[in-house]
């Protein structure tokens, strides 16, 4: 049966069939283990109220999209969505995935999608559906990416090893070929990450000791580091350089480090009302784009403020994970 979207002021529904399936997503570090046993090809379908849409069990992209700013936002039962940005109108679906994930994108509009149990990376052209790549992360299970803005290097989280074991970093010299594999005694699982505009990757994971959820640096040279930030934070904390500040997620709050050295002052808080779970957001400019874990669905606020969001698209299923805005080629 397939699935129906409709569109109506800047948001559309979605309405699937019950299925008799256990959500694999676990936040809890202690249950990783079940990503070796599930997030099976699943195919997301497209809105069935844009005419031109295509057959709706592949992946499908309307022309116009090329020529738009887009927002794509992954789907861990095996879909990523794509979405007019700012606007919020669906124009596409990419299918294929066994577990996406995070989602990063560099400058040039082009999408990396992290497929966690494939142990792999796909990249796609703005606004396209057929990948450029697919990068190999063979042993690892991928989590998130970030694309440093200097070197072109694709950074890639590790969250632990097949079938098990400590996770790490994986570095892609120019998002292209084999990685380098950096890691730490005294990590466990990284969860997020991010790069700043001196190539620092910034990072979420879970320490060995203590055993808590830590915010960790990563120098260009490879040197590890823990920010001395002492705050619980939800699992796979998103993280991201909003331009001045280290902005690091946690449920439906946003907190804005300010970083030198090694060292980390709070300058303030972005609040996202009206969210449940949210985990990689994407900042852009004055905008911050949540998709809701819980909810099922993705919120836009005004960054740094938060608050009640600007507006929301409803009703997407409630595996969502990661987001990030590609800029049509024409607007840079």
């Amino acid at each position: 049966m397939p699935s129906v979207f409709s569109l109506t002021s800047n948001a559309f529904s979605f309405k699937r069939p019950i299925v008799e399936a256990l959500r694999w997503f676990v936040v809890s570090a202690l249950s990783l283990a079940a990503l070796s046993a599930c997030g099976q090809p699943r195919a997301a379908l497209g809105p069935t109220s844009i005419q031109d849409a295509p057959d709706h069990r592949n992946s499908w992209m309307l022309g116009a999209a090329r020529r738009k700013n887009l927002l794509y936002v992954s789907d861990q039962r095996g879909g990523v969505y794509v979405f007019s940005y700012p606007k919020g109108r669906p124009v596409g679906v990419l299918t294929g995935f066994a577990t996406p994930g995070g989602l990063c994108s560099d400058s040039a509009g082009n999408v990396f999608v992290v497929d966690t149990n494939a142990s792999s990376i796909v990249e796609f052209p703005h606004g396209g559906t057929m990948p450029i790549q697919t990068l190999h992360d063979f042993g690892y299970y991928p989590w998130g990416c970030s694309v440093d803005p200097i070197s072109g290097n694709l950074a890639v989280t590790n969250i632990n090893q097949v079938p098990s074991g400590p996770g790490t970093i994986a570095i892609y010299a120019s998002a292209r070929g084999t990685p380098v594999i950096l890691s730490d005694p005294n990590l466990v699982y990284p969860y997020l990450c991010g790069y700043d505009n001196r190539g620092n990757l910034f990072f979420s994971g879970l320490a060995a000791s203590p055993p808590i959820e830590k915010i960790w640096q990563l120098s260009p040279g490879g040197a590890f580091t823990i920010l001395p930030i002492n705050e619980h934070f939800k699992q796979a904390a998103g993280i991201q350089w909003d331009g001045h500040y280290l902005a690091v997620g946690h449920a439906s709050v946003i907190d804005r480090f300010a970083i030198s050295g090694s060292n980390a002052t709070l300058v303030g808080t972005t609040p996202l009302r009206d969210a449940g779970l949210v985990f990689q957001f994407w900042i852009d400019g004055n905008n911050v784009i949540g998709p809701d874990f819980q909810k099922g669905r993705v919120g836009f606020w005004s960054y740094p403020q938060g608050g009640e969001p600007n507006l929301t698209i409803r009703g997407l299923p409630i595996d969502l994970f990661g987001s990030t805005v590609s800029r049509a080629p024409n607007a840079h």
